[in-house]
C-alpha cells in the first residue's frame, strides 16, 4: 500500500479510510489472547516505522517519490529479517 505524493492532509484522509478496512482483516483478535488495543498499537507502530517521511521528518525535507519508495522497500526488508 503506497500513499505517495500526497500532502499530509491527503495522506491522513487516506489513512482514515484504510485503517477501518484493516480491522476487517483481523477477525477473532480477542479469541487469540489479544484485544483491539493491541491491534491499534501494532498498526500505529507500523505506520510510524514505515512512513518516516511523514512522522519523523524533523528537518521538513521534501522527499522524492523515488526516495519514499526506496525507503519503503528497505524498511519492509528489515522487517522481514527481524521477524
Amino acid at each position: 500500500m503506497y500513499v505517495i505524493g500526497a500532502t499530509k492532509t491527503e495522506y491522513f484522509k487516506k489513512i482514515r479510510k484504510i485503517i477501518p478496512e484493516s480491522f476487517l482483516l483481523i477477525p477473532g483478535v480477542g479469541s487469540q489472547g489479544g484485544d483491539i488495543n493491541d491491534v491499534i498499537k501494532s498498526i500505529n507502530k507500523k505506520m510510524i516505522r514505515r512512513n518516516p517521511h511523514v512522522f519523523d521528518n524533523q528537518s521538513n525535507k521534501k522527499y522524492t517519490l523515488k526516495e519514499i519508495e526506496e525507503n519503503w522497500i528497505r524498511i519492509k526488508k528489515e522487517e522481514k529479517i527481524n521477524q
